[in-house]
């Protein structure tokens, strides 16, 4: 077996090993990208960000509700 044919084995068994590899990477990726809230990699889907919005919407109501009788009750007292 002379060089040339070493150096193609072992360039045939890299390029396989870096196709299957970068699929791998890709659906992972893809996966990733459609569903990111299980995967906990600090980016968020626009539903529960929208989700949160809400929230904290609600709790700010809630809030200011509960300063604004504070308000009222030391006025009267």
């Amino acid at each position: 077996m002379s060089h040339w044919d070493k150096l193609e084995k072992l360039n045939k068994n890299k390029n396989i090993g870096r196709h299957s590899d970068l699929e791998k990477k890709v659906k992972d990726i893809q996966k990733v990208i459609q569903d990111p809230d299980p995967w906990n990699i600090n980016i968020a889907s626009r539903e529960y960000v929208e989700r949160l919005e809400k929230r904290i919407e609600e709790l700010e109501r809630i809030v200011q509700e509960k300063f604004d009788g504070s308000k009222k009750r030391t006025k009267l007292e």
